[in-house]
């Protein structure tokens, strides 16, 4: 089902617009040969040394080399938001020397071999051979298209007992208005998150539409929903962790993708549910609401679910405003001075690393892209000069 255009009311029941994966980290066991460690740690060093100078062409891509790895894994390579960290260790079968981590932009709306096939790619071309693989975490993702924004009604009986059940033995739920949606909160009556769970299995209930307010650099993300114009969005999002995985019965990626509708059906329907009614055995009793009800049904076969469109970022619009932004800091700050200005970008630079060594990557691959235009067009020269040259000699 696709929207043509935008109805009002927009909609009189709940709707799915879109079910996927969010985020996913896999671990790697990988056989080298070479070792890359040399190279790794060259790159690194180079990096800390040079932050501006020196991304690395990797599998058909530019990577950003971070300065730092992370806790086991000492060396960091980043495409947009998929990342690969290295540690010093050799291949065993049971701890992964390799860490891929995708994140909305390069997962959401992918099919799981269309990402491992890049991450083996760039593995190989280092000298690596993944020989197997180890879900770490997982995030399953449902937005649904909602009459009204959901309110505090969605979660208590007039009494105030709540309609929810879960197994899970932690819970969050705060009422003091945050600008951050991630931190569990109401605005007045109307949902802004809200968070059930705890390190190895949580849910997140939250505004949608409220989060891409706050974060313009996720509006790219409507164009995963059927309906794009949709004004009332709520997410569903689930975060598995490795020990949950497990009991899951999900170890690698080779059959993920035929396990989540099982998964999803025991977290939606057992795990975590929101009734119609205060249910004292819930657990037996009770009928979830209108809109767990479509959120129960999102994995299965008949959801619509719109190919996703790579992110296309209006590059001019996103520079016009950071410069407006700049002149009103600068103005505030009553800075006048070109110095001044290099100091706040230098300042930045240092403060936000991981955004600059992106923004390095993507001029250096803007830039292998033109080198490979003029390699072609000096070739099909050479190649048109040595037909003339031949045809002149016979």
């Amino acid at each position: 089902m696709y929207y043509v255009t935008n109805p009002i009311p927009e909609t009189n029941r709940p709707i799915t617009l879109w079910r996927g994966i969010d985020t996913i980290k896999i671990g790697l066991g990988i056989r080298w040969n070479p070792d890359p460690t040399d190279l790794l740690d060259e790159l690194q060093n180079r990096v800390r040394e040079y932050p501006d100078m020196w991304p690395y062409d990797l599998a058909g891509k530019t990577w950003a080399i971070l300065p730092y790895g992370r806790k086991k894994y000492r060396y960091g390579l980043q495409h947009g938001q998929l990342s690969l960290f290295f540690s010093t260790e050799q291949y065993g079968t049971e701890t992964p020397n390799v860490m891929a981590e995708a994140y909305p932009q390069s997962i959401a709306g992918k099919p799981i071999p269309e990402l491992n096939a890049e991450i083996a790619q760039a593995i190989a071309d280092l000298g690596g051979c993944p020989m197997w693989d180890k879900v770490s975490e997982l995030h399953l993702t449902t937005d649904t298209h909602v009459p009204e924004p959901l309110s505090d009604s969605e979660f208590h009986d007039p009494l105030n007992r709540p309609l929810w059940v879960s197994r899970a033995r932690k819970q969050v739920v705060t009422r003091n208005h945050q600008d951050d949606v991630e931190q569990s909160t109401f605005s007045g009556s109307i949902l802004q998150s809200l968070r059930y769970g705890g390190t190895q299995l949580m849910v997140r209930i939250y505004n949608k539409p409220e989060e891409l307010r706050v974060h313009l650099d996720k509006e790219w993300e409507r164009g995963l929903w059927n309906n794009p114009m949709a004004a009332e969005v709520t997410r569903t999002e689930f975060q598995i962790r490795r020990e949950k995985l497990k009991e899951f019965g999900i170890d690698g990626t080779t059959k993920l993708e035929q396990q989540i509708p099982g998964v999803w059906k025991y977290l939606t329907e057992e795990w975590f549910r929101i009734n119609q009614t205060y249910e004292p055995l819930a657990y037996r009793n009770g009928q979830a609401n209108a809109h767990w009800q479509e959120v129960q049904k999102a994995w299965e076969a008949d959801t619509p679910n719109r190919p996703i469109p790579r992110p296309q970022e209006n590059a001019r619009q996103r520079l016009a405003q950071g410069f407006g932004n700049i002149i009103s800091a600068a103005a505030i700050l009553d800075m006048r001075a070109e110095d001044q200005f290099k100091d706040l970008y230098d300042e930045w630079r240092k403060n936000h690393p991981e955004e600059w060594y992106s923004l390095v990557a993507a001029r250096q691959h803007k830039i292998a892209i033109q080198k490979g235009k003029l390699q072609l067009r000096d070739k099909r020269i050479e190649m048109e000069l040595d037909a003339i040259t031949q045809s002149d000699a016979r």
